[in-house]
């Protein structure tokens, strides 16, 4: 009897997701055998609690339902009369497995398997892999009226859709993931056995289908013409690339519900004329005004009348892949221009296949047991994918499992370019070739600095760049050229190194099995033993005394501080010529000893074995390459403890951030330049010849003096910089209104909470809206959550709270189908996030988007500005703050067809000097009420309106 042919599908549902405190209220199960259906079976549970709104809103199930069904001990009793000692086909796993156990005092693990896991190492491509998503692929349906039965009849036939896929994939793949399972606990062992078993039987050594089911092309290289370098410079014809975008234009006439739009047109001639007069060029563009299409077609043009290259830098994934995979292929279509384009990311986001093989032919030496598992949907991905960028596998978990990505990424510390044995096959290295020769290169900001910093060793030379999101490039700046050491970054160096467990894995135990199996003199053999020895022990070490460093550290800085109790992460700054680490010098003396000697020992072993015959041993360069990474690894990981511990640079901002659970020594050390727009002058602003910034929100009022002085740009030449402000397509003053609540108290009042709370359960309750609240911290955000939470469920709103409900992008997708749910969201909510139609009809603002004036950073910024004379609340906090208050507010209208209501409910907008300024750097004018009844009166005949028109 096999696990591909003869098992149960099984479905539960439940009032929540912990079975500690939810409740099991439906089971649903299909018995096959010999793939053949044959008997089902359902019950309803009747929970001890009840069956909330929202379970019912979600399943259909209600209490009426569950009424006069057995409890959950006679259910599961009768499924297991039914199911018998058949393993059990579930989707999740886990899930299932916690609840099944908990209620019934079973032991389920083993007996039960994942469709969610085997599809994720059978189609890593696809979007994502919940029920709903197999199910359509595998283009099942199920006509139950029981959710559970329904859910139950759906795997039964998605389960043997995985399995073909499976049993397509060759006999090696098979092989490999068999080596990955041996040793593991993972159920997911049976079937692959019966399926390895099959495959030799049969001699079935099939690739699997290609491509991704998620429609988007599994490649980082479009178009089709290479670049050729002409030393000409040809002039844009500004005009010519205008009337593409004019009524009547090329555009117009193949792009299907194409609007006119003056701002696009007059973004398109200033940037023809950037390239054509070699402009450093800030272009402010308002949301709808379509500045992708406004900047590439112009940047399409140059690079192929001039056979030059022009890098796109972003600073959102979002937008990358907008460009690469829709914005350029339309472009490709439309304009009669021959060039090709390419997506390049960091080296670490390309597997190296040569890694890769080497970890698959030695697992027990590369990978941990959980190691082995996770890396489970690299396997068949590794074999389909045409471009190793990790970000199409969304079958692998790298939240989870990044230590494992670590040991088979390509890096540049590992790299043997072209003496690698794949080099003619390496992603990383094929992805680069193509930037070299094409005409756009899409890359992101991170990149952009790296290449900085490598001094052109990733993109190479080019004269060319457009920095979309330019708003970000100051932060993004500070972050990368900066400097941070915490203990997880020890901790990860020493596991790779040697990763102690019940078969010890890592760099030095592989180079220590080789040795074992050369054929070495007593002497060598002896040397290399007691190296090795001596770098396991340096590698043990340095974490063991980077834990007592830090953990002292964090002792010394709270008994500093009067509470161990944050609701934020608290930093300390520290100066050149100050003692800050006086009182840990013990400790961080043993640190860097440590660290020199194992520096040293992993030297010598690198030394001694390049001096060994070649093939001396399998593996024998890939093991020499990492070693010499690892060293490499171990050398910069002491020079940023030596910058970070003895700060000399006055130029650089040093802080501390410590952490905020009680026990926990997850202290951190950072520095960043205090001056990113030198570092900008003199690698960018010197060198290239066209330069564009671009952004919705780089101005305030219309100006874009802050953004030019934050960025160097106002010490450059007058005539080189140019600027442009352009409004959006947007009707605001038809589409928004703006609301100021005078009755709410100043946020420094101890009213404050109560006041939004009872606002925003009134918005929620009488206007019933999808509603987002921008919040400017965590301990508000969580207040009013508790404070809304259970009200709201009762009128069955959904409530969603950051940090609470799940990542951004998941309460982000779940908001997004509750009509009336409502959001709280924090510092990643005010811009990125794209919510349109009627899913988001009313943005709140909280409070003004000031930032912490003791965060390290702004409090460096504010002191010079204090040398210089001038104040710094209104040089920086207020435009810092003016500008993140209009990426908030820049959530609401997406697209022409958006209405929607943003209410600030911080009154000092209209009760401070500095307040009215956010509001008129809005495009549209505001209306203050002074009770809440007229407000909410107003916001529903506003919508009444909006409605009819």
């Amino acid at each position: 009897m096999s696990i591909l042919h003869t098992y149960i599908t099984l479905d539960l549902e439940t009032t929540g997701l912990n079975p500690k405190e939810a409740e099991i209220i439906e089971i649903g199960a299909v018995k096959i055998k010999d793939g053949e259906i044959v008997d089902r079976f359902q019950t309803y549970v009747r929970p001890q609690m009840g069956v909330p709104e929202e379970t019912t809103r979600l399943t259909g199930i209600a209490f009426k339902d569950v009424r006069n069904a057995p409890r959950i001990n006679a259910a599961i009793e009768n499924f297991m009369t039914f199911a018998g000692d058949q393993p059990l086909i579930v989707h999740q796993g886990r899930f299932e497995t916690r609840f099944l156990s908990d209620a019934s005092g079973l032991p389920f693990g083993n007996n039960i398997h994942s469709v969610r896991d085997l599809a994720r190492i059978a189609l890593p491509s696809l979007s994502d892999h919940r029920a709903n998503t197999l199910a359509d692929y595998f283009e099942v349906e199920s006509q139950s009226a029981h959710k559970a039965l329904c859910d139950a009849e759906q795997l039964a036939g998605i389960y043997p859709g995985v399995i073909e896929v499976l049993r397509e994939t060759s006999l090696q793949n098979k092989q490999n993931i068999l080596r990955l399972l041996q040793g593991t606990n993972s159920p997911l062992l049976n079937i692959f056995v019966d399926l390895g078993n099959e495959a030799i039987k049969s001699e079935f050594m099939n690739r699997i289908r290609g491509g991704g089911a998620d429609g988007l092309p599994l490649s980082n290289v479009g178009g089709e013409e290479p670049r050729t370098e002409t030393e000409d410079h040809a002039p844009l014809d500004t005009d010519m690339l205008c009337t593409l975008f004019e009524s009547g234009g090329t555009f117009d006439q193949q792009t299907e519900g194409y609007e006119v739009r003056t701002e696009q047109i007059e973004m398109v001639r200033a940037i023809a004329d950037a390239f054509n007069n070699n402009h450093l060029l800030v272009a402010e563009a308002g949301t709808g005004v379509g500045k992708s299409m406004a900047y590439l077609t112009p940047a399409i043009h140059h690079a192929a009348q001039n056979g030059r290259r022009v890098i796109v830098s972003t600073n959102t994934k979002n937008l990358q892949e907008q460009l690469f995979f829709k914005d350029l292929p339309h472009l490709e279509r439309t304009l009669n221009v021959p060039f090709s384009y390419v997506l390049l990311k960091g080296r670490s986001n390309y597997i190296c296949r040569n890694r890769w093989h080497a970890a698959l032919a030695n697992t027990e030496t590369f990978f941990t047991e959980d190691e082995r598992e996770g890396a489970l949907p690299l396997v068949i991905w590794a074999e389909q994918t045409q471009t190793g960028d990790i970000s199409e596998n969304n079958g692998f978990d790298m939240r989870r499992y990044a230590s494992l990505w670590s040991k088979v990424c390509s890096d540049s510390g590992y790299c043997r370019s072209q003496k690698c044995r794949t080099n003619g096959q390496c992603f990383a290295n094929a992805v680069r070739r193509s930037a070299q020769k094409a005409h756009i290169v899409v890359i992101n900001h991170s990149l952009l600095f790296s290449d900085i910093v490598s001094e052109n060793a990733v993109l190479g030379e080019y004269e060319d760049l457009i920095l979309d999101e330019a708003h970000n490039i100051e932060k993004i700046a500070a972050q990368y050229l900066g400097c941070e050491l915490n203990i997880w970054q020890i901790k990860n160096f020493s596991d790779q190194l040697r990763s102690p467990g019940f078969q010890s894995t890592g760099t030095l135990p592989a180079l220590r099995h080789w040795i074992g199996v050369a054929d070495l003199k007593d002497n060598i053999f002896a040397t290399f033993d007691k190296g090795i020895g001596r770098a396991v022990n340096a590698a043990e070490d340095i974490y063991l005394k980077a834990q007592t460093f830090f953990q002292d550290l964090t002792e010394f800085l709270y008994g500093k501080q009067s509470s161990r109790k944050f609701y934020y992460t608290p930093k300390v700054r520290y100066r050149p010529g100050e003692n800050t680490f006086e009182a840990v010098g013990e400790s961080l003396g043993d640190f860097a000893k440590v660290g020199a000697e194992l520096n040293n020992s992993l030297k010598n072993l690198c030394d001694w074995l390049k001096d060994l015959p070649d093939d001396t041993f399998p593996n024998q360069d890939e093991l020499v390459n990492e070693l010499d990474g690892r060293a490499q690894e171990c050398s910069d990981l002491l020079a940023a403890l030596n910058h970070l511990t003895h700060p000399e640079d006055e130029q650089c901002v040093y802080w501390v951030e410590l952490p905020t659970r009680e026990n926990s020594s997850d202290t951190r050390l950072f520095s960043a330049p205090l001056h990113v727009a030198e570092v900008l002058r003199d690698a960018l602003y010197d060198k290239m010849r066209t330069i564009v910034f671009t952004s919705a929100t780089l101005g305030i009022r219309g100006k874009l003096i802050y953004f030019l002085q934050r960025m160097g740009l106002d010490t450059m030449p007058d005539e080189r910089v140019q600027t442009r402000c352009l409004g959006s397509p947007f009707d605001y003053n038809l589409q928004a209104l703006v609301c100021v609540p005078q009755f709410i108290p100043s946020p420094k009042s101890p009213h404050f909470q109560q006041a939004v709370d009872d606002l925003l359960r009134h918005l929620a309750r009488k206007i019933g809206r999808g509603t987002l609240a921008l919040f400017t911290s965590y301990s508000m955000l969580n207040q009013s959550y508790d404070a809304l939470k259970n009200d709201l469920s009762s009128d069955g709103i959904l409530l969603l709270g950051q940090g609470i409900d799940g990542a951004r992008g998941s309460i982000t997708d779940r908001f997004k189908t509750h009509r009336r749910a409502m959001l709280l969201g924090t510092d990643s909510f005010w811009e990125g996030v794209d919510i349109p139609g009627e899913a988001l009809e009313i943005l709140g603002i909280i409070r003004l988007p000031f930032a912490v004036p003791s965060e390290p950073l702004v409090a460096a910024h504010m002191e010079e500005l204090e040398k210089q004379g001038k104040n710094p609340f209104l040089h920086y906090s207020v435009p810092e703050a003016i500008l993140k208050f209009r990426q908030g507010f820049g959530r609401l209208i997406r697209n022409k067809s958006d209405k929607g209501i943003v209410i600030v409910f911080d009154s000092r907008v209209l009760s401070t000097f500095y307040g009215r300024a956010f509001l008129e750097a809005l495009p549209v004018q505001h209306r203050a009420f002074r009770a809440p009844d007229h407000l909410l009166q107003a916001i529903k005949s506003w919508f009444d309106k909006a409605s009819a028109s």
